[in-house]
């Protein structure tokens, strides 16, 4: 699809970076003949197949989302339905927060409060797009509270709130010198070249086995 998006546009693109809608709708769009149509030989059958293309991507964003729930381990234990109202924000330089409400008589209400040990962490991740879960897209984050509410009508109801994974990078410890314990801080730098991302991974790594206990 996307070589005949860019045949079609005159010049490469990247759809495959960027969007990443042609992993999953040349599976679920049915092509038109044995294969995709040829603009140029093939005018009005490239039409209609870019108007199922529009068509499977409007729809698709009207999907409910996927809720699961983890446990500490990021393990699915169950998937949430049937909830009342659902709300999350991700923030560029915060921790993000998700508002989730169901009603008391959910199954899973008895799981969360009784069947789970106090100590035990539950994580909420959410997938907007459940025909393709991906984590790169995905919202995560740990539950933090859970609050049983009644509104006028006698409506039993829970309300669960998480923050997002975010919030247990606030509460790493990374010394000067990952490598030695904290006793031992000489010399007090870390040198390491290599991109960003990679090295930030690899520092709070060697500061988790070095202080496992700063865990969160």
């Amino acid at each position: 699809m996307s070589q005949f998006l860019s045949e079609l546009l005159g010049g490469p693109t990247n759809f495959d970076v960027g969007l990443q809608f042609n992993r999953w709708i040349d599976r679920l769009l049915p092509q038109v003949g044995p294969a995709v149509p040829d603009p140029l030989t093939r005018p009005a059958a490239a039409a209609t197949y870019l108007n199922g293309v529009r068509h499977t991507v409007l729809e698709g964003a009207k999907q409910h989302p996927l809720i699961r729930i983890t446990d500490g381990d990021l393990r699915v234990m169950n998937t949430l339905e049937g909830e009342l109202s659902c709300s999350t924000e991700e923030l560029m330089e915060d921790t993000g927060k998700c508002s989730l409400t169901i009603l008391y008589d959910n199954w899973l209400v008895d799981w969360m409060t009784h069947q789970t040990m106090p100590i035990s962490d539950l994580n909420l991740i959410i997938d907007f797009d459940p025909t393709n879960p991906n984590w790169r897209r995905r919202w995560g984050g740990k539950i933090t509270e859970i609050h049983v509410k009644k509104d006028d009508k006698g409506v039993h109801s829970i309300e669960l709130t998480a923050l997002h994974f975010r919030e247990h990078a606030k509460r790493l410890l990374v010394a000067a010198n990952p490598i030695f314990p904290p006793e031992v801080q000489l010399p007090k730098m870390w040198v390491l070249p290599g991109p960003v991302r990679t090295i930030c991974a690899l520092t709070r790594l060697a500061g988790f086995r070095r202080c496992p206990r700063t865990r969160c």
